[in-house]
């Protein structure tokens, strides 16, 4: 039975040109217009260093670990780090006049960082400090358990947080963020599907759910294969897009292409989901719904920037909760994590949290639709 209903669906889908434009046409017209409008952007110049100002006192010697960091991150062809060690007051000037990008300071067992702007350098610079925090930290622990094993971490470093260049070009992609964004954002618009999903199987929607509501299979499986399909439409839509902009704008993903995948899929079971909750618990027109939808939509890839690169930076700073809370910036992230990072700590916790949104918006339609009740005639 579930078999004859997800085939079903599967052609009613394939059907409905509305919902496919919205997942599958818009999208790849979106970015068309991005690789139009922003294409310059792509003549990057070559990776440069980071300058960086270090605070050269008592508490930074205080840590050999972090000096051995430094100084690899310091050498090589090309340097992640252009390190500058000044007291305090001539770092806070530097920042100030702009001539450094950040400034590090030790502080007790931990490390301060201060900005002035937020971005893709700001952000490796975070990183960097972030994993060293964490490498220390384990290295105590292992110390404190067994004192022999600090003879053979005596050697401890940090490896330098790479910045993924451009195969091809040896140069940086300035606007794949904004395509990570707009592929988060396809995802999200799986949501008409889901709507649709819960339209055709409560009976007060439509009447084609009507006719289904007097077939002999349950309720809930009806809605389990019009959500499989809807999700399998969703995620070869987003296949769709990716090979789109690989192969006709040469956006580089990296080399992960398993987590990519499952990225994907996360993120259009997560825009399914919530297209789903969205139907089954608000009672309105159909038009209300889609308009809940789109709004929850564009603010959310508003705010992981995608109309404005900066922004996403700006609330990771000023407002963490908001880039946790907003599946748009899950995706996005997970993406800009697979290809910045070579540590996968940063994805998994973002891949972790889509899969809990999806569950919370799979709950929220089941629950939704079970209380919903039909009068016998």
């Amino acid at each position: 039975m579930f078999k004859h209903i997800f085939v079903n669906r599967l052609r009613c889908i394939l059907r409905n040109r509305a919902d496919l434009f919205w997942s599958s046409l818009f999208p790849l017209l979106l970015a068309t217009l991005f690789y139009v409008a922003l294409g310059n952007l792509n003549t990057a110049t070559a990776f440069s260093s980071i300058p960086l100002a270090v605070v050269d006192d008592a508490a930074y010697h205080a840590m050999p670990g972090l000096e051995r960091a430094l100084e690899d991150a310091s050498q090589g062809e090309t340097p992640l780090f252009s390190p500058v060690f000044v007291s305090g007051e001539e770092a806070l000037r530097m920042l100030e006049d702009d001539e450094t990008t950040g400034m590090l300071q030790a502080a007790g067992e931990g490390l301060t960082l201060t900005f002035r702007s937020n971005g893709i350098r700001e952000s490796i610079v975070k990183e960097f400090a972030d994993t060293y925090l964490q490498t220390a930290g384990a290295a105590e622990d292992i110390i404190r358990q067994n004192p022999l094993a600090a003879l053979r971490l005596s050697t401890l470093s940090v490896s330098p947080v790479p910045i993924k260049d451009d195969p091809s070009t040896g140069q940086m992609d300035q606007i794949t963020t904004y395509f990570f964004a707009l592929i988060a954002m396809a995802c999200m618009y799986g949501g008409f599907q889901g709507l649709t999903a819960v339209a055709v199987t409560q009976a007060n929607q439509s009447t084609l759910a009507v006719r289904n509501a007097m077939a002999p299979a349950p309720r809930l499986t009806q809605f389990a294969a019009s959500l499989c399909a809807a999700a399998l439409v969703q995620f070869l839509s987003i296949l769709l897009l990716l090979f789109y902009l690989r192969f006709a704008f040469g956006v580089n993903f990296g080399d992960r292409a398993v987590l990519i995948l499952l990225t994907c899929l996360t993120g259009s079971l997560m825009g399914v989901g919530l297209g789903a909750m969205i139907s089954a618990l608000i009672k309105g027109k159909e038009g209300l719904k889609i308009a809940i939808l789109l709004t929850v939509s564009m603010l959310g890839s508003f705010l992981s920037g995608m109309m404005v690169g900066g922004i996403k930076y700006a609330l990771s700073k000023s407002a963490p909760v908001l880039s946790y809370i907003n599946p748009v910036n899950l995706i996005a992230d997970a993406f800009h994590s697979l290809y910045l990072f070579p540590t996968l700590s940063r994805f998994y916790m973002n891949l972790g949290l889509m899969a809990a949104f999806t569950l919370v918006f799979l709950a929220g339609a089941v629950l939704a639709m079970r209380r919903q009740k039909y009068a016998s005639l």
